[in-house]
């Protein structure tokens, strides 16, 4: 439902077009997990468009309580949009839930950033009543996340998750397509070279320091796991 949401709000205002990757990693299926006998399948969907370099989302279903749901928007490399991220994850007994514009550089280097969250400050407190602060990042994590990140930790029998969550997303999608309408194309040599270190360096470490390694190794192996990651998820390089 949520994966529908995303595609429905974005479908209409970007030309969305298939991004070309190794076919036999768009879906995968699993019965052992740490053995135990489960069925679980892998989705993995992605495409470009005007102003992005790749749009992609990775599901994993499973008969079990782990289900994931990861969905990112890179921004092509001219332009200094914010890196739109969802990570959904149900775990035995609660979900985890990271929404984010997060930053390709430091705001404090490059303020003029700012404008592009600046309309969704306001409600900071408002969301974090409804989604609580799951606890503190690690500086080496924290710098790829923006102010207005959504990071909570909630049990499974909060009844009105599912909605306060299309809510916050759908707010949170039509606020950056908005921010993408109104983008131009970076002119400045020196913020095109920010843009592209930033955004290798957060591919980079992501390629590293990914959570998913361990869940996809568990599921579909070693190496099906480090072509995900390396291949679709994280796959910029120089």
């Amino acid at each position: 439902k949520i994966l529908g949401l995303i595609f429905k709000e974005i479908s209409d205002p970007l030309d969305l077009t298939p991004y070309k990757f190794s076919e036999d990693l768009k879906f995968k299926e699993s019965v052992s997990i740490r053995g135990e006998n489960r069925g679980v399948s892998m989705k993995i969907d992605a495409y470009t468009a005007p102003k992005f370099r790749l749009i992609r989302s990775l599901l994993i279903k499973s008969d079990g309580p782990i289900n994931v749901l990861t969905f990112v928007m890179f921004p092509d490399l001219k332009y200094d949009l914010p890196i739109f991220g969802v990570d959904l994850v149900s775990l035995p007994g609660s979900n985890l839930i990271c929404i984010d514009l997060q930053p390709p550089v430091d705001p404090k280097i490059y303020p003029k950033f700012l404008r592009h969250i600046d309309g969704l400050v306001n409600g900071i407190d408002k969301r974090r009543k409804i989604f609580p602060w799951a606890g503190e990042m690690s500086p080496n994590v924290q710098k790829y996340f923006s102010e207005v990140c959504i990071w909570s930790k909630i049990k499974n029998s909060d009844e009105d998750l599912s909605v306060a969550l299309a809510q916050v997303l759908t707010e949170f999608l039509q606020h950056y397509i908005q921010r993408v309408n109104l983008s131009d194309e970076v002119a400045d040599t020196n913020v095109k070279k920010m843009l592209f270190e930033g955004h290798l360096d957060y591919n980079r470490y992501r390629r590293l320091k990914d959570p998913g390694r361990g869940m996809l190794k568990s599921y579909f192996g070693a190496c099906i796991a480090e072509r995900v990651i390396t291949e679709i998820l994280f796959n910029l390089e120089m």
